[in-house]
């Protein structure tokens, strides 16, 4: 039995099956071997399959997919009698056919994967297959080249910047400890949500309970502890308070004109918010923003130029910026998060964001109708589930969103409560000191050109699309989440 389990581990499907059928396995395969789906080897490698998935997701508390996965296992395991009836049987296994793998090294794919793709195939050695390494097209890197140089020298400027700012940080360019809400939207508790009528439907009076709103309170406890202490850089509460750089933003333009500027950039910020840290997020939403102000085109389904690039570039970030850039972050029948993140930034603090971390186990803890971690609001919950929040109670009475930055940051490790407590104001200025040393000019003219949309803000982490934005910028370069942010 040990030399089966080796065989298994080892992925030798075939020696396992014949281990574990003797002298029957040859009769069978010839039998039943025109069809891999049909073959014992199919159901040996589906014992193994299923078996690893029902620990898997046992652990992480789905227990309803375990059984249900555990039930397939055994199913498979007897399945050498009916070979591949367990694969066959399971309709999520009902899937086209995948386009065979080109793994000849010395024939790569013909053409680019899309009509909009440029670049080239190469050959990656270790996984032995081809991949296609995509180029970022002249009209969107001629006009960032412009400003801050090459682009294959862009992230070490930004490295060698990011260093200087940590040795020389120079006076603050804000005041944190008198800091105070945006004024560029209204407050406004009861902002749209599409589709969501009055009072809560029975599965979600289900998931109301108790515990849900303790643990939201004692992280809100928790981070006002910590900030009464002393041990984090900001209140928790005002970690969207973006009043002095809008003030700039109006400064800079005059009124009418800063306060539509300063909403657009927030709405960009919401737009580019997904799989990104505050950081990478600032940076990314100030890039479309500067974009949108130049007049410049922007990519849409194809390579950004660095170092604006993330996970999410393509499949998230351009589609949302150009809703944005078209119609305005307000446009809430996709994806209403976005636009509650905007909404917070700019002074609407009536109405909370409902991110990953407030969704997840620590807080509200979010799960499907068969118990497994949503991730995020279903589609057409997310009002549901920012209006349970807004309903726990508060004793100080706090407006719903300097709550949910609290209970952000009290959900958080001991070790990582003080860097994730930077407000939002902070980490503007850490992009603008940042900038100011790649462009050699003062901090106040970094921030006056930013503020006039001279030119975009720079950030060390999630660069060259090479990560999630765990970013050194930020300090949370031990943060496992990429959505780990107020609002991400």
């Amino acid at each position: 039995m040990a030399g089966l389990f080796d065989d298994l581990s080892a992925g030798k499907y075939r020696q396992a099956a014949r281990g574990l059928l003797g002298p029957a396995y040859d009769p069978l395969v010839g039998l039943l071997g025109v069809a891999p789906e049909f073959s014992v080897g199919a159901d040996i490698r589906d014992y193994q399959d299923y078996t690893s998935e029902a620990a898997r997701k046992a652990l992480r508390g789905d227990f309803g997919q375990a059984g249900l996965d555990a039930l397939w296992s055994a199913a498979a395991l007897a399945g050498v009698a009916l070979p591949g009836h367990a694969s066959m049987a399971d309709p999520r296994k009902l899937k086209k056919k995948a386009k065979p793998v080109i793994t000849d090294p010395k024939k790569p794919p013909k053409g680019p994967p899309g009509p909009n793709d440029l670049g080239a195939w190469n050959w990656d050695k270790k996984k032995e297959k081809w991949f296609f390494k995509h180029e970022v097209k002249p009209q969107y890197k001629k006009p960032i080249e412009k400003i801050f140089g090459p682009q294959k020298d862009i992230l070490k400027k930004i490295g060698a910047a990011w260093k200087d700012v940590q040795a020389n940080p120079g006076p603050d360019l804000f005041d944190f400890k008198n800091m105070r809400p945006a004024t560029a939207y209204a407050p406004d508790a009861i902002f749209p949500v599409p589709g969501r009528p009055k009072g809560f439907p029975d599965w979600m009076k289900e998931q109301q309970n108790p515990a849900k709103a303790k643990a939201v309170q004692d992280a809100i406890q928790r981070a006002r502890a910590a900030h009464q202490k002393g041990d984090l850089f900001d209140d928790p509460s005002e970690w969207y308070f973006l009043g002095e750089l809008h003030d700039r933003f109006k400064k800079e333009l005059g009124g009418d004109e800063g306060d539509a500027q300063f909403r657009k950039l927030v709405e960009y910020i919401g737009a580019t918010t997904a799989k990104s840290d505050p950081s990478a997020n600032f940076r990314t939403g100030s890039y479309y923003h500067w974009l949108d102000r130049n007049n410049l085109p922007a990519p849409r389904g194809e390579a950004t130029p660095s170092p604006y690039a993330g996970l999410a570039s393509r499949s998230t970030h351009q589609p949302t910026a150009a809703t944005v850039r078209q119609e305005g972050a307000n446009v809430l029948d996709t994806n209403p998060k976005p636009a509650h993140f905007a909404q917070n930034l700019g002074g609407n603090l009536e109405v909370p964001t409902v991110d990953e971390v407030m969704s997840g186990p620590s807080l509200l803890d979010i799960r499907t109708g068969t118990g497994k971690p949503e991730g995020m609001p279903a589609k057409g919950t997310y009002g549901y589930w920012r209006d349970y929040f807004t309903s726990i109670p508060d004793p100080k009475g706090l407006p719903p969103a300097r709550r949910q930055g609290e209970a952000w940051v009290g959900s958080q490790p001991d070790k990582q409560m003080a860097q994730y407590s930077k407000s939002a104001l902070r980490i503007f200025q850490e992009r603008i000191k940042v900038t100011a040393r790649v462009l050699g000019v003062s901090d106040e003219e970094a921030l006056s050109g930013f503020a006039k949309g001279k030119w975009p803000l720079l950030e060390v982490g999630a660069i060259a699309g090479a990560g999630a934005g765990l970013a050194a910028g930020s300090g949370l370069l031990s943060n496992p989440d990429p959505g780990a942010m107020p609002g991400a």
